[in-house]
């Protein structure tokens, strides 16, 4: 999607919950960096989890997800 339609339309989600919910740290970094790969190069480009994060999510996993988000954030 992103090499396809990156460059003129608006690209949200990509991240999966379950990796959220049952993965370890070094899985969930894994994640982020892969989303984040994705979409570096697309304007238009929002992650997330796809339906947001639901509630069985441990917050620390909610926490941690969001720390490697805001290092690798910047283009």
């Amino acid at each position: 999607m992103t090499e396809t339609f990156g460059q003129s339309h608006v690209l949200i989600g990509n991240a999966d919950c379950r990796i959220l919910t049952f993965g370890t740290r070094s899985e969930i970094r894994a994640e982020v960096e892969r989303c984040i790969a994705a979409g570096k190069k697309c304007p238009g480009y929002f992650m997330c989890v796809s339906g947001h994060i639901p509630a069985n999510v441990p917050v620390e996993n909610a926490l941690y997800y969001n720390e490697v988000y805001n290092e690798l954030r910047r283009r």
